[in-house]
């Protein structure tokens, strides 16, 4: 998929995404979760987390670049002309338009905020000068990460392009962030998405209806309002608790220590 000049092997995409980035090109700088202990979530199991070598990630977007512009010039000799629609739907390239614009990107896999300022900052500026028509530039992020970063640092990286957090607060309730085992308080958890709000990022809150269970489900529900009612996210999503088999949260449901909610 390269050439002599620009030797790649195929491109690494990160295995999961939040479900508004269905149309997103994915590009993977890291690889697994920094945290990856949340009782709940099967995601990142058996991956190491590790932060890829920024020149890996140049190459491909450059890779990518050069793969719009061989797209439009082959609609151009085809006799499309600008209506690369075709060649879009032949080729599984879901995340670019009909104009050959790419307007979203997503970087993951988990807690990109993990790679330092100036890596990622050239890997933003890389994006913005390779692929065309880009608007948005998001990825995950963890409430303690944003917590550890600078100020300056996230409103640095929202300079150089990135303008989305999906962030999981999951609850608003501290016992039932230790159940989960977030690693973070629901008042650290608003502090994060407020210090990201003030760096000018949108923000992206998730929330797990049902994580409280029998027990706390009315904790969890005014706790997680009054969090959020604090925090003002741009976005909030959703979803329902499924207990996955063979994640700690299932063990403690056998154990007896967790009890769903019905619905």
């Amino acid at each position: 998929m390269g050439t002599k000049e620009h030797p790649i092997k195929e491109p690494e995409l990160p295995p999961f995404r939040p479900p508004s980035e269905a149309r997103s090109l994915l590009i993977r700088v890291t690889r697994g979760c920094a945290w990856n202990r949340c009782a709940f979530c099967p995601m990142y199991k058996g991956v190491v987390f590790e932060i890829r070598p920024p020149e890996e990630v140049l190459q491909e977007v450059e890779f990518y670049g050069r793969l719009i512009s061989q797209v439009r010039e082959l609609a151009w000799r085809y006799g499309y002309g600008p209506n690369i629609s075709r060649f879009i739907v032949d080729a599984g390239l879901w995340w670019m338009r009909e104009d050959g614009s790419v307007p979203a990107v997503f970087l993951g896999d988990s807690d990109i905020l993990a790679v330092k300022k100036d890596k990622l900052v050239s890997i933003l500026k890389s994006i913005k000068k390779h692929i065309p028509g880009v608007q948005r530039i998001t990825a995950y992020a963890r409430s303690r990460t944003i917590l550890n970063r600078p100020l300056k640092d996230l409103k640095d990286l929202r300079e150089a392009g990135l303008t989305r957090l999906h962030v999981g607060l999951e609850s608003g309730d501290d016992e039932t962030l230790a159940l989960l085992k977030k690693g973070v308080t629901s008042e650290q958890a608003v502090e994060a998405g407020q210090k990201a709000l003030e760096a000018g990022f949108e923000l992206s809150e998730y929330v797990i209806v049902g994580a409280g269970g029998k027990s706390r489900w009315k904790e969890h529900a005014d706790g997680t309002g009054e969090a959020l009612n604090k925090i003002k996210p741009h976005f909030i999503r959703l979803r329902t608790l499924f207990i996955v088999p063979g994640t700690p949260l299932d063990q403690l449901r056998q154990e007896g220590r967790f009890r769903e909610s019905p619905p």
